[in-house]
């Protein structure tokens, strides 16, 4: 009985964690192509997709779907582990641009990159203690 607990606990975990990713996504997606469109460079728009991103995202999980307190140590955790994530999308875009228009490019990789993302918060940031 347990185990069917936590193994629900955790799908429901996944789904708000799905539905605040999709949100936090879409808002860094459309901050992206906003920001490239004014300055056609990689970098700046996914640095400042993420400027915009991150607060938002701690502020999602925290409270909707991990159900933690804010600190300075998950938070800290946090923004490394977005910054990877940002590095990580960088990457995939710069090599997806090669091949695809900016805006596929920006789906394939703002859609691959989320995956990493809750795996890690679920291990290093929002760990049960």
């Amino acid at each position: 009985m347990v185990a069917a607990n936590y193994n629900n606990k955790e799908f429901l975990t996944i789904v708000k964690f799905g539905i605040s990713g999709i949100f936090v996504t879409f808002v860094a997606y459309l901050a992206y192509l906003m920001f490239f469109s004014m300055t056609s460079s990689d970098f700046k728009s996914v640095l400042y997709s993420y400027i915009l991103a991150i607060p938002l995202s701690y502020h999602l999980n925290c409270k909707f779907v991990f159900k933690k307190i804010y600190s300075l140590r998950s938070y800290s955790w946090f923004v490394f582990i977005q910054l990877m994530a940002m590095f990580l999308n960088y990457f995939i875009l710069r090599k997806l641009n090669l091949y695809f228009e900016y805006y596929i490019s920006a789906m394939i990789s703002y859609g691959i990159v989320p995956v990493v993302i809750f795996l890690l918060n679920k291990i290093l940031v929002f760990k049960n203690d």
